[in-house]
């Protein structure tokens, strides 16, 4: 089971350090009037991030009259400003490569000074799409350039704690859970310090599933129920719903399944009436397992599969491989090994794009099965 605790890691806490960067004129500080082109400029910044989450198309519409415009006018702080915005468009479309493309040219504009803190929020949002895709190593150096700026630049400490955040959560992926600790306590002790509870309580819940990871239950446990006990008055449903999923993963890593599963029913519920569909296929595809544990194949199958469509819209490859394993396992219960097969092939064939050993030692793993079954026959 892997618990998934997305707090402040999700893309809204990048973005949020990007609406901190608020549309700056190029003329000099002594002036306070407006000219024609920043009043425009101003017009297209709430425009694009205006329409990241509802309208991608109509975000990027706008975003391509304000690069016409600062290409016209050689502004090269504007034209990393709003590639930097474009690519945040074409990430939400679930457009990896042209997000990356994008990101990459807003750098090619980089600035010191004022523009340092818009260079470690391209290398951040660079960081988050390559470690969406499962490309972890260059998804660290990104966002280690991130925190370098931050910490010796720009000495933002909810962006350096970002940033941590960050960093923790690729270790976890990549299995190097002390350097994820590492990371999510240096991000604890800055939120601690600014009093955010909200992000604290989210840090704890990511310390939480690394600490069950290592097999240290105790520590596991106090940090899921400290997080707990702020978020439960804290009244936001989407907040909920991830407590909630936490809680059901760490009752099945407990083997209290009927637990789990009812924790993980009451977040999958929520999700969807949120219209949460990535948190709503990981739950989902938790429901999925605790199934296929009880040997509930058919209904395992119907968890996956809704699951499998939740991931395949919002591009996230690492899901749609681990999924595509489970599937394969029900078909190899049901004796259908040329399903299976199929499976298994289209997991590798995807698991080729991102190399990791993780995922290929598991394919490879479930193939042996396969064959030796198969050979039983």
């Amino acid at each position: 089971m892997k618990r998934i605790f997305k707090y402040g890691l999700v893309v809204v806490f990048f973005t949020l350090s990007v609406n901190g960067l608020p549309y700056i004129n190029n003329k000099s500080s002594g002036s306070n009037l407006k000219t024609s082109y920043e009043t425009k400029q101003q017009y297209f910044q709430k425009q694009v991030q205006r329409y990241w989450y509802i309208s991608p198309d109509t975000s990027l519409l706008f975003a391509d009259s304000a690069l016409s415009m600062a290409k016209r006018k050689n502004k090269l702080r504007d034209l990393s400003y709003f590639n930097l915005l474009k690519g945040i468009a074409y990430y939400y479309q679930g457009k990896n490569a042209l997000a990356i493309t994008t990101f990459k040219k807003s750098l090619r504009y980089k600035q010191g000074g004022s523009g340092d803190k818009l260079t470690a929020s391209t290398n951040n949002m660079l960081s988050l799409v390559y470690r969406n895709i499962g490309k972890y190593d260059s998804a660290i150096y990104y966002s280690k350039k991130a925190l370098y700026i931050r910490e010796h630049n720009t000495k933002d400490s909810n962006d350096i704690a970002g940033s941590c955040d960050n960093l923790s959560t690729i270790y976890n992926k990549t299995g190097e859970y002390d350097s994820a600790i590492i990371y999510s306590l240096k991000a604890a002790k800055i939120f601690e310090k600014l009093r955010n509870k909200r992000e604290l309580a989210y840090t704890w819940g990511n310390l939480s599933n690394l600490y069950n990871a290592t097999g240290n239950k105790k520590n596991s446990y106090r940090f899921l129920k400290m997080a707990y006990e702020i978020l439960k008055q804290d009244g936001n449903e989407g907040d909920y719903a991830e407590i909630l999923e936490n809680l059901g993963g760490y009752f099945f890593d407990s083997g209290s399944l009927d637990s789990a599963m009812f924790y993980f029913k009451k977040a999958s519920a929520l999700y969807k009436k949120l219209e949460r569909y990535d948190g709503y296929g990981d739950s989902k595809r938790a429901i999925g397992e605790i199934y296929l544990r009880l040997e509930e194949n058919k209904k395992a199958e119907r968890e996956f599969t809704e699951a499998y469509q939740q991931f395949k819209k919002s591009k996230r490859i690492v899901d749609l491989i681990e999924t595509k394993v489970f599937l394969a396992e029900i078909e190899l219960r049901k004796s259908n090994y040329s399903k299976a097969k199929q499976y298994l092939e289209d997991a590798s064939s995807m698991e080729k794009n991102i190399h990791s050993n993780k995922l290929r030692l598991r394919i490879l793993k479930e193939k042996e099965k396969l064959m030796e079954q198969w050979e039983k026959q």
